[in-house]
């Protein structure tokens, strides 16, 4: 179903119909209409904190001019075939944000681009420039961006669900220490830190390699996700599409950030 209103959330999701300041990550389905690319407790607030200098900002903007929209056709092209030739995208970019509680030691940078024709739509997931350094704030169990061994808490999630508690997908290595390695090194397009999905019917499609069920053992766990990685580790990873520039920052009061009591 055509939406009409989005936000950018400042904890790595994009909803539909509502804000979210959730900072732990949850299950899916949630009953909540989200596209997750990091779902995790993002914090803006370390040093420094000046808007627009690429740190600690998230931007946001819609993209009509052809040159974007020809990039952004090419990579789903080159996904799933077939003819697709964007007319309108919405790209959102955490840019070197940090983690709760005000940590600006490890940064990380991501993004999603929400592309259509109007006929089709397509989502786009960016981990690209080596820019993933944290998985888990510290309300969330973790301990300089990370879960401790033996630690209990909420590693980072991406994936998607439609809000209806029938259609929805998580990539696999979700809510699982080593995620950002996964999302960075991983992908289902065999280009390092790019995930195509095709989002414009009832059930969330993908490329082929999707990460699954890869040995067989009637399970999908971190053991499949490390074979995938052998797989993908050596591939050169390409630059990002750094659609966002100073100017598109997100005025701060439209954010919806967490509250942590």
């Amino acid at each position: 179903m055509p939406q009409s209103t989005l936000f950018v959330n400042t904890n790595g999701t994009i909803t539909f119909g509502a804000s979210l300041s959730d900072f732990t990550p949850f299950a899916f389905p949630s009953g909540n209409k989200i596209i997750a690319p990091y779902s995790t407790d993002v914090d803006t607030r370390g040093s420094p904190d000046v808007s627009g200098d690429g740190l600690n900002d998230v931007y946001f903007s819609e993209r009509t001019n052809q040159t974007d929209l020809s990039t952004i056709s090419t990579i789903v092209h080159k996904a799933f075939g077939g003819a697709f030739a964007a007319t309108s995208a919405f790209v959102a970019t955490w840019d070197h944000v940090g983690y709760f509680s005000s940590h600006a030691d490890k940064r990380n940078t991501f993004q999603v681009v929400l592309a259509t024709d109007w006929a089709q739509s397509y989502v786009i997931f960016h981990y690209l420039d080596q820019g993933m350094q944290w998985e888990v704030g510290d309300a969330d169990g973790g301990v300089g961006g990370f879960l401790p061994i033996g630690g209990k808490g909420t590693p980072a999630a991406a994936g998607f669900d439609a809000g209806d508690n029938v259609n929805f997908s998580t990539i696999i290595g979700s809510f699982m220490p080593g995620i950002s390695t996964t999302l960075q090194n991983g992908s289902n397009i065999s280009v390092p830190g790019r995930w195509v999905f095709q989002v414009h019917t009832s059930v969330i499609s993908s490329p082929p390699i999707l990460l699954g069920d890869i040995n067989n053992d009637g399970l999908i766990n971190a053991v499949d996700t490390d074979l995938v990685l052998q797989v993908l580790v050596g591939l050169t990873p390409t630059a990002a599409i750094h659609f966002a520039s100073a100017g598109d920052v997100m005025p701060m009061a439209s954010l919806t950030t967490a509250m942590h009591c």
